[in-house]
Order: C-alpha cells, then structure tokens, then sequence
C-alpha cells in the first residue's frame, strides 16, 4: 500500500511517499531524490503497468506559498520508479498451473517433437516446432524467411515433361526478405548456449513461467536475462527480472548487477546497489550511508559504470587497475 501527500514542518517541507508492507506490517520511505526536494508538488498518482509514480507540480514554486493558496500547479510531472525499491506488478501467467505442468510434461516425453535444438556441446533436445513457431517470434521469423528462400530455389529449378509439381507450402510467406539465419535447418537450430540453459530455455517455452529449480539458479537467471533481451522476449525478461528481484541476497547481487547492465534493467540495477550498499555499509552512520547511496544511484543513473565497478571491487578488496584515458 502507498500513501503519498505533501508533509509540511516549521523547518522542513516536502512531497513524502511511504509504503507500508501488507505481509510483514512494516513501513518504509521512499526517497524521491532531487528533483522534488525543491518547488511546489501536490498531486501524485500511481502507474501500475509501468511501475511508476507520478508526481505533478511546479519545480520553481514555493510549496509553502501554494499550500496557503490553495493553488495546484500541473506544469511539471516527476518520475519515481517504484521498480527500483521492489515496488512493481508481477509479471502475469499467461497459463494456470496444470497447464504449465502439462507442458513440461509433453517435453520430458518428448510429445509430437520433429524438431531439435542443438547445444554448443553437440547434445540435443527435442522439441516441438510448432510450439517454438508460437511462442518465439525470432523463431517464427526465421522459418518464414528459410521458407521463402526454399521456395524461390524451388523456382529456379529446370522443368521437364515429366514434372508432376510439388505441393504447396504451408503457410503465407512474404515474396521479398532478408536471408535466414545460417544457424537454421528443416530439422534443427544450432544454439551457441549450454545444455541447462537451453533446457531451462525450452521448458519456458512449454509452460510460459519459470518453475523448475534449474530455471531459478542463478547462473540460468544471468543468462536466460541475456537471452530474453537479444531475441526481444518479453514476457521471459519479465519473468526472470521478477525472480532476481525475490532472489535478493548479498553473495549474487554483484552478478545480477553486471548482468543487469549488459541488458540495461535500470531498475534491477539501482535496487542492487541499493541492497549492496546496506548490507555493506551497516558500520556507517545513518548520515554517511545515506550521503553514500544518494552519490552511489545518482552515478548509475548518469550510467558512469566504471565508477560503481570500481567501488564494488574496493569493498570486496580486489585488484584494480585504472586505465588512463
């Protein structure tokens, strides 16, 4: 639950948002940053698809001013991603839960498979192409484009007398396209990843969700995140960025944190410096540690990296090297 509204002191004035943990009855403030500590802010609304707050006012007002006036101000509107303090809608599901067990089932028996997947370690899975085609539009793409060019190299062929034509291809394929991916053949695809990666991959794929122990390991995580971002899944980097969230712990925020950064997840970035920083810093004062987060989140959203990577490998006492620019 989230209550917000402006707080007004002899010596302090200020927008305030806190949230009150339904679960564990708890609350906590959310720190809006700088971009509301000065001007006139009165009205917010929450955001549930983006996972945002809104904040509406003036920058340059007095808020002191406007609230003895009565005046609402909407020239501005202030950003606060909630995301960043754990604050966000669950992906949804797009199955029930028989459905998704149903659906791992039929992979590990292998039903109606006529297709494989090939690891970089030459061992394969079997699967079903046309699950693949609804679920993976990268996938879908490429078999239209494979399909294209067999077709026009059917074209070409010479005919003779005793050419009886071949049946029609099933499905509508575009007349003109790029070419398709070396990696695909009629039976199989060549995928550059390892066995439980692509395991942990196809048994998204069957049921949609993340249920297994393997698909929640946090070395699959890392790598299902690169995955889901290369190929434009959506759904999947929702699901794996919801996991990482529940999966909050000191020894895999350092690796969630860089593999956040090779897929640009902001949010998933600042809330791990966020838990790093608290578990790291508890022999700060509250003062000095507050100081430090706000210098620590203002660095990462102007996307200065090397100076977090060089303050994580300080606190873990590695060796460090600056390289002149």
């Amino acid at each position: 639950m989230i209550i917000a509204g402006t707080y007004l002191a002899h010596s302090y004035q200020s927008f305030s948002i806190w949230v009150l943990d339904l679960q564990t009855m708890s609350w906590s403030r959310i720190e809006p940053g700088k971009a509301v500590e000065s001007g006139s802010w009165f009205r917010g609304c929450l955001w549930p698809e983006g996972n945002r707050f809104l904040i509406f006012g003036n920058r340059n007002g007095n808020l002191v001013d406007d609230y003895n006036r009565r005046l609402l101000s909407w020239d501005h509107v202030a950003v606060i991603d909630l995301e960043a303090f754990g604050i966000y809608q669950p992906p949804p599901l797009k199955l029930d839960i028989t459905m998704q067990e149903l659906g791992l089932a039929a992979l590990e028996e292998r039903v109606a498979t006529d297709f494989e997947i090939i690891c970089d370690d030459d061992r394969k899975l079997a699967c079903s192409r046309i699950i693949l085609e609804e679920r993976w539009p990268w996938f879908k793409e490429q078999r239209e484009k494979f399909m294209q060019t067999a077709k026009q190299t059917l074209e070409t062929l010479p005919s003779s007398s005793m050419h009886l034509g071949l049946p029609e291809l099933t499905g509508t394929v575009p007349n003109k396209g790029p070419r398709p991916d070396p990696r695909l053949t009629p039976r199989s695809l060549h995928l550059s990843e390892p066995f439980p990666i692509t395991l942990a991959l196809l048994q998204y794929f069957y049921s949609t969700a993340l249920l297994t122990p393997l698909q929640h390991a946090p070395a699959v995580l890392s790598q299902l995140l690169i995955l889901a971002t290369n190929y434009e899944i959506g759904h999947l980097q929702a699901l794996v960025k919801h996991a990482m969230h529940r999966a909050l712990s000191n020894s895999t925020s350092v690796g969630v944190y860089e593999v956040a950064t090779l897929c640009n997840c902001r949010s998933l970035q600042i809330r791990y410096v966020i838990l790093f920083l608290s578990m790291k810093c508890n022999c700060l004062v509250n003062d000095t540690f507050s100081a430090l987060k706000t210098v620590m989140v203002k660095y990462l959203q102007l996307q200065h990296c090397s100076f977090i990577h060089l303050f994580f490998a300080v606190l873990f006492s590695e060796a460090v090297v600056a390289k002149p620019r």
